[in-house]
């Protein structure tokens, strides 16, 4: 870190796991989760012939996460976590 003598320790541990999706998601065609929609589309194109979809939102980033990393991610954050940054 620039500015900070390396004698100093400093412990960072951060659990952010954004939008999981999971294989028990909504994949009712009325109301389904984000990622089963975008699984249908891009399916029902493949089966159409169509090259294209077209992605709907408000142009706002997302992240999505598999749960199963998401899991491993806060596994491995608990095991090496030493306590507050001294």
């Amino acid at each position: 870190m620039p500015g900070v003598p390396p004698t100093v320790r400093h412990e960072r541990h951060l659990s952010a796991a954004g939008e999981s999706f999971w294989p028990g998601d909504n994949f009712d065609p009325q109301s389904p989760d984000v990622i089963p929609a975008l699984i249908r589309k891009c399916l029902e194109a493949r089966a159409s012939g169509d090259r294209e979809i077209v992605l709907w939102g408000e142009g706002t980033p997302r992240e999505f996460l598999y749960v199963t990393d998401a899991t491993r991610g806060i596994l491995l954050a608990a095991q090496e976590y030493d306590g507050p940054a001294r």
